[in-house]
This record gives structure tokens, sequence and C-alpha cells, in this order.
């Protein structure tokens, strides 16, 4: 009889079904929750501490003034819009460095000048007069996705002088995660132009994304310009390093090497 019991039981805990300890899921499997970081502290450590007193009352108007007030102000963002860089440029499809080279003017000017095997490859935008070409070679003008990605380019890199002169309407979207940073997201819209995406980091109100999408023949084309290692330079701010993204992909890297802000540029440079 006792035999027979312990052989039911046996029996039974066999059939029952196992019983595991509860356990912590590892952090990658925990669902995300968003949370603002003190930069001050661990990066993992969760915080409302650290923010800019405007952030909690954020509006459109305000966040354009921390970036207006981040690069210098209005008069030297304006005399800002005159650069000639230097440094140099990863092309991601060949997997190689360029000697790299822009002339920023007013006017809607914009000259780069890429050095491969030895020979200048050139693009301007100027208006009607707006080219690309190799030196010594051949010349043509720029038109569809290249012109409006050259377009682009020119607009990434003058958006604080945009929102200096108010030439625009805009939206704040609210703030939001990017790359380990809060952000101000900022819906910039101009007469004739794409929309813009802007990201403004919130602790130092520097412009770290800019995003558009170009129409093209079967649809869009989602563009975007990432910024980062801001150097001060003639009382204003400007990024060393640029990366293009195009449908998601990284085209092409940039890195400054000297800049020259209020350089008198020649109009030749733009014929």
């Amino acid at each position: 009889m006792k035999t027979a019991l312990l052989a039911s039981i046996a029996v039974m805990a066999m059939l029952a079904p196992p019983v595991f300890a509860e356990q912590t899921p590892p952090a990658s499997e925990v669902p995300y929750a968003p949370y603002v970081r003190d930069w001050t502290k661990d990066d993992e450590k969760p915080s409302t501490g650290n923010l800019p007193p405007e952030f909690f009352s954020a509006d459109t108007q305000a966040v354009i003034d921390r970036v207006i007030k981040a690069y210098g102000g209005h008069v030297a963002i304006a005399a800002s819009e005159s650069v000639f860089a230097k440094g140099r440029m990863f092309d991601f499809a060949d997997e190689r460095y360029y000697t790299y080279m822009y002339y920023l003017a007013p006017g809607g000017r914009l000259r780069t000048d890429l050095i491969v095997n030895g020979r200048t490859n050139t693009q301007v935008l100027n208006g009607w007069n707006s080219y690309q070409g190799i030196q010594g070679l051949s010349r043509y003008k720029t038109k569809g996705l290249a012109l409006k990605e050259l377009t682009l380019k020119r607009t990434s890199l003058t958006i604080p002088l945009l929102l200096s002169t108010g030439s625009y309407s805009a939206a704040y979207l609210g703030s939001a995660s990017y790359e380990g940073r809060l952000v101000y997201s900022l819906l910039i819209e101009r007469k004739g132009a794409p929309v813009l995406g802007v990201d403004v980091d919130v602790k130092t109100g520097l412009i770290v994304k800019v995003t558009a999408r170009m129409e093209i023949d079967d649809g869009s084309l989602p563009i975007e310009w990432r910024f980062e290692d801001y150097v001060q330079l003639n009382s204003t701010m400007l990024p060393k390093k640029a990366l293009h993204i195009r449908d998601g992909v990284p085209v092409e890297r940039f890195e400054i090497l000297r800049f020259s802000p209020g350089q008198v540029m020649s109009d030749s440079l733009f014929k």
C-alpha cells in the first residue's frame, strides 16, 4: 500500500508543469522606458537634473533663441556666412579618403573641391550658373538630385543664419532622444524648398542633425546631415565633422582640419 502511494506521488510529480524561480530579464530585453539623462553622471543613470531652465517651457521661439545664442548671436552668425574650409572626405563607396575644400559665400553660393587622383572635382551652387566638372576634362550644368543635394548641403551649413534672418516658418515638435542625448526637434518650412527636420542639442543649443526628403521620379528620397565636434571661431560655432546619409546609407564623412571664417570670396570661384 505504502509502495503504491509513493509510486503515485512520483508519477504526479513527473506530470506536473515545472516551476522556475522568477528571474530579472537582461537589460537588453527590458521594454524601453524613456528618461532624461544627467550628463554629469553615468550615461545610464536616470535623472531629471542638469537641464537648462527653458527645457521645461520650450516652444518654437525659445528653441530658436537658444540656437542663435549658442552660435554667438545675430552679428556673429551673419559674419560666418563667408567661410573657407579644408580637410578630408571619406567616400564610403570607394573606401578612401580624399582632400576636400568648401567655399561658402553670401547669395546662396557654395563651391566644393574634391581632389581625386590629382584632379579637382568641382561642384558650384550659384543659381542658374550651378555646375559640376573635373578640372581640365569636362564641365556640365548641375541639375536634378545632384542640384537638390548640393542645395541642401549649403542650407544645412547655414541653418543658424536661416533662423537668425527669420525667412521661414517653424514648429516645435517636442524633445526626442538622439545618439544618447536629448534634442529639441524643429520642423522648418521655406517657400519652394523641402521641409527640414532640425534636431538641436538641449545641452549646447547646437544643431546635430538636419533631415529632408528629396522628390525623385518614383517617390522621395530621405537625406540626412549629421554634425558634431564643434569649434568656436570668430565668436561663432562651426562643425568640424559631418556625415552625409542618403536613404539610410552613409555616403560621405567629412572632417574639417582648417577653417577661415569671414574670408572675402572672389566671384571667379563661383563662375
